[in-house]
């Protein structure tokens, strides 16, 4: 399915939908501030990352990166140890504010 002519909102919905369709397990989710309309987190799991998180639920490592975009989106990613002490990606969210990572981890289960 071709994006042209899709604003940022909407290409970045279409890309979320197809990472869901390609796999019945893989998830996403956009909070969005219904005050302001605006996208607050982004979150987004692998169906594998959801089997590593669940195995493992004690994440090691919280990793952001800060003025990567221009929308000045903060990307964390979260990271177990599995059985072989590997480091593993579990969930990744784009934030628009640091505080809203605690939203993250009351969404986890």
């Amino acid at each position: 399915k071709t994006q042209a002519g899709l604003n940022d909102a909407q290409r970045a919905l279409a890309v979320l939908d197809e990472f869901c369709r390609q796999n019945g397990g893989n998830s996403a989710e956009i909070v969005v501030d219904s005050d302001t309309d605006v996208a607050r987190i982004v979150m987004f799991q692998t169906a594998k990352m959801k089997r590593l998180f669940k195995a493992f639920p004690e994440v090691v490592l919280v990793d952001s990166t800060h003025d990567t975009n221009a929308n000045r989106y903060k990307l964390f990613s979260f990271v177990v140890h599995d059985v072989f002490g590997k480091g593993q990606y579990v969930h990744h969210a784009l934030v628009e504010s640091e505080h809203k990572v605690r939203d993250i981890q009351e969404k986890q289960p």
